[in-house]
């Protein structure tokens, strides 16, 4: 009877334990996230902005976008290890979907300074299924960081929770049809099916984009 009183109060206390790490993190992933948002809105801004000088605006949005892709797959990275744990608070879900929003507005941001700029980024959105089983799903999302690293974000990877509660998530699982996981979108076109080594990732970018610097590079598998 002891033993068991003792394990109760040891899963008790790491439960508490848990719960209390877990509040800790919280205001810090929200406060990168709000950091993160609001340089998200100065970059639509100033694509909304008509600048007489079209050059400079690419040049602050090119700048501005390589930046913020590197500090959304840190977010991204982090929060998703806090919520691996234990213990998952209703806030940190509420971080999810609006971490989730946030690289969906990004996603589109940068299919917008494209269209304005001349094509500057490989565009990457990789669609996986939340917390359902999904073969090649994370070895995928860590192949696009490293592609977007070794690009200097040149290639930007957009890694969305298709079964995410956002309206704008649903609307695009619908317009791709988003059936298999993964599933990957290259500039917003060309839907690639199936788990993909980096290589392989590299080979339809070069397919679909050839004027990336990746193309010049010699990826071993």
């Amino acid at each position: 009877m002891l033993a068991v009183f003792a394990v109760i109060l040891m899963i008790g206390i790491s439960f508490v334990f848990g719960y209390m790490l877990a509040s800790l993190k919280e205001p810090v992933i929200q406060t990168s996230l709000s950091q993160d948002q609001q340089s998200l809105e100065a970059l639509i801004l100033t694509s909304n902005l008509d600048y007489t000088n079209t050059s400079l605006s690419c040049a602050i949005l090119e700048a501005g976008i390589g930046t913020l892709s590197n500090n959304l797959n840190e977010l991204s990275n982090e929060l998703n290890s806090a919520m691996s744990g234990s213990v998952v608070t209703p806030q940190y879900s509420q971080l999810s979907n609006q971490l989730t929003y946030t690289r969906l507005n990004f996603w589109v941001l940068v299919q917008r300074t494209n269209e304005e700029c001349g094509n500057k980024f490989v565009n990457l959105l990789m669609f996986y299924p939340g917390s359902s089983t999904c073969n090649g799903c994370v070895n995928e999302g860590q192949e696009l960081a490293y592609i977007s690293y070794i690009s200097n974000y040149t290639t930007v990877a957009t890694v969305l929770n298709a079964h995410a509660n956002v309206s704008a998530v649903s609307a695009l699982d619908r317009y791709y049809n988003v059936t298999t996981f993964p599933m990957l979108v290259i500039n917003g076109k060309y839907i690639v099916k199936g788990y993909l080594t980096t290589p392989q990732i590299i080979q339809y970018i070069c397919k679909y984009s050839s004027s990336s610097d990746l193309c010049k590079q010699n990826i071993s598998s």
